[in-house]
């Protein structure tokens, strides 16, 4: 079963690009990875604090590595040793070590260096070989049957403390990222995160500072450089937003958010022709992306083709009914084909819902007084 669950997840992992070459993490490395992974497991089993929800994969340390392979080793011998008189042992380890293949990091799925949720199913088998062995040695002693069911249940009340505790940093994504990097070291993933939901709380500035030291701490990671030029085309800084999206393009070609944002950077600058491409991309990356696709119609009505960018319009609008730049460009876009009672009805259900939407009363208004 470990071995097909392998199978299964380094094509699911391949599938979606999330499978490391040995070039990047090489073989040696990455069996050093899950010999310390499968030690820090059975630590945090028996300790369980410091919890995060992401470590981020980095060079292993070579002694840590071979400590932790002669400690497993160690493990393994005395298990197998004592099959004869306590097969519980040679069970439950075994069940440790097998069950966690599949997400050990020899095949690296993902960017983590290890990952708690990863321990469900194979801890399972160090609870067997623990509790055989307490049912074992107390068998016989009534003293310490007594003061083993004693023990268990105040480490059930200690746990269930501790498990109180760790589902307060569930509360929300902010606290949940924040005690993150309070557990964890150098890491720009949950920065960037962080620095996402902030951006979504309003705090923009905080969100910022985020993303600049995700970029600090890994210069290659190209969703912090994509957030960057976001932020500031939202702050309307368009020629400072111009650097980081091409640099967030150069390492990652298919992030369909920066290829809108340069798209519309190039757009503000008239370059409407060297904008498509980029919007195009954008839409073929995240079809099901109302904005995107409303940009797309945008940039085609600018250059004419007003049929493929009505097209566009209708599917932002067929995916987001209540977009109200969507229904803006639309009406823009019927209003350069001279269906200007279609254009108003558009025009007006946009200052409906945005009555200070200006751009929109001035169409109106332009397209009333042409009219009359």
């Amino acid at each position: 079963m470990a071995g097909a669950t392998s199978v299964l997840t380094f094509i699911a992992g391949h599938a979606n690009g999330g499978v490391e070459t040995l070039t990047s993490f090489p073989l040696p490395e990455r069996f050093a990875n899950a010999c310390i992974s499968y030690t820090i497991y059975l630590w945090k089993a028996f300790w369980p604090f410091r919890l995060g929800v992401l470590y981020p994969l980095k060079p292993p340390d070579p002694g840590a590595a071979l400590l932790a392979g002669l400690f497993l080793l160690a493990i393994t011998a005395i298990a197998l040793g004592t099959t004869g008189k306590h097969p519980y042992l040679a069970v439950g380890w075994l069940w440790y070590l097998g069950t966690l293949v599949p997400v050990s990091g020899v095949v690296q799925a993902g960017v983590q260096s290890h990952a708690d949720r990863f321990t469900y199913l194979p801890l399972v088998g160090c609870s067997i070989a623990l509790v055989w062995a307490i049912a074992d040695v107390a068998a016989n002693n009534p003293i310490l049957r007594q003061g083993a069911g004693i023990l268990a249940g105040a480490m059930l009340l200690l746990l269930a403390v501790g498990a109180h505790a760790q589902a307060a940093y569930w509360r929300d994504s902010v606290t949940l990222f924040q005690h993150t990097l309070d557990v964890t070291q150098r890491n720009y993933i949950i920065l960037n995160s962080l620095g996402v939901r902030l951006a979504l709380n309003g705090r923009h500035d905080e969100a910022m500072a985020d993303y600049q030291q995700a970029i600090s701490i890994n210069p290659g990671y190209a969703e912090a450089h994509a957030n960057v030029g976001h932020e500031l085309l939202l702050a309307g800084k368009v020629e400072e937003a111009y650097g980081p999206l091409v640099e967030a393009l150069r390492l990652k070609p298919d992030l369909a958010i920066p290829q809108d944002d340069l798209g519309v950077v190039l757009m503000e600058h008239g370059n409407f022709e060297e904008a498509r491409p980029h919007v195009e991309e954008s839409v073929r990356l995240a079809p099901a992306n109302a904005e995107l696709q409303s940009n797309l119609c945008l940039d085609l009505q600018r250059l004419g083709r007003l049929d493929e960018a009505l097209a566009h319009c209708d599917e932002a609008l067929r995916l987001k009914p209540d977009f109200v730049n969507g229904h803006f460009n639309r009406g823009t876009a019927l209003a350069a084909e001279g269906k200007n009672a279609a254009a108003e009805a558009e025009l007006e259900r946009v200052l409906a819902a945005d009555p200070n939407h200006a751009d929109a009363r001035a169409t109106l208004e332009r397209l009333r007084t042409a009219h009359h």
